[in-house]
């Protein structure tokens, strides 16, 4: 299982919830790899493909809106995780699914808390202060 864990707030709400929401659908790869459901890992990773985009493009905007100095860094990040996710989601069609999720699963969750920790909790001191708080 997957958890977010409160060490992982950047202290923006929204942008709180949508990491949580990225950690939910990490759990539902999960138990659908322990299940080897596979016709359920397509979907879910493609849900992840959509949610990442959307959460992406939420994030950046408010960091747009609030001038964050850290912005390009952030969309280059952004850029190769999408890649490497739309690469994932094409390799879905070929191959052993339920292997390719656990790889998939793995390198979401490292990625994911790694870029929470290192690159999104930069922007967590100056978002609240530019917004008076979360």
């Amino acid at each position: 299982m997957v958890s977010w864990k409160e060490e992982y707030s950047v202290g923006v709400s929204e942008l709180d919830e949508q990491h949580k929401s990225l950690f939910g659908l990490l759990d539902k790869l999960s138990a659908a790899i322990e299940q080897k459901d596979k016709l359920s890992l397509g979907y879910i990773v493609t849900s992840l493909e959509l949610y990442v985009v959307f959460h992406f493009t939420s994030e950046e905007h408010l960091l747009a809106k609030y001038g964050y100095p850290g912005l390009a860094k952030q969309e280059q990040e952004h850029g190769v995780f999408k890649a490497r996710v739309a690469r994932y989601k094409a390799e879905m069609s070929k191959g052993d699914k339920i292997a390719l999720a656990g790889e998939i699963r793995q390198y979401l969750h490292d990625w994911l808390v790694g870029h929470i920790i290192d690159q999104d909790k930069k922007y967590s001191a100056f978002m609240i202060e530019k917004r008076g708080g979360g």
